[in-house]
């Protein structure tokens, strides 16, 4: 009877696990929608790569890049949220250093541009959108 056991070591364990950009501009990185300033780290396998603005009127954009932990195929997509004055845009995606931009991260549109909503009129005071 022989027993294989399977061992990886720590530079074995390193290469699989997801490499990601990590940035801040509101510590004062240079991270910028299309440059990462090219902090590299290492990401837990069953996490993702994000990238995130957060645009508020009248201040200077945030930038950040960084890890998720523990996500699931669901979430690995672009959205937008808005919050008052605030518009916060998000992609996850799930490729090494998939956050470096915005188009290798997954998103369909510009961050610069205000996506394009189409209106459809339900009933007197009812108005959907779709994008």
């Amino acid at each position: 009877l022989i027993i294989v056991f399977p061992f990886i070591t720590t530079t074995q364990a390193q290469e699989q696990s997801l490499k990601c950009y990590k940035c801040s501009s509101e510590i004062g990185e240079n991270c910028t929608a299309d440059f990462p300033d090219g902090n590299e780290v290492n990401c837990h396998n069953d996490g993702a790569c994000m990238i995130t603005v957060m645009e508020n009127i009248g201040q200077e954009d945030i930038i950040t890049r960084d890890c998720v932990p523990e996500i699931t195929d669901e979430d690995l997509k672009c959205d937008s949220v808005f919050e008052g004055t605030t518009k916060i845009s998000v992609c996850n995606c799930r490729d090494n250093l998939c956050n470096e931009n915005w188009t290798t991260a997954g998103s369909t549109t510009s961050q610069s541009q205000e996506t394009t909503r189409k209106t459809t009129q339900h009933g007197p005071s009812l108005k959907c959108y779709s994008c």
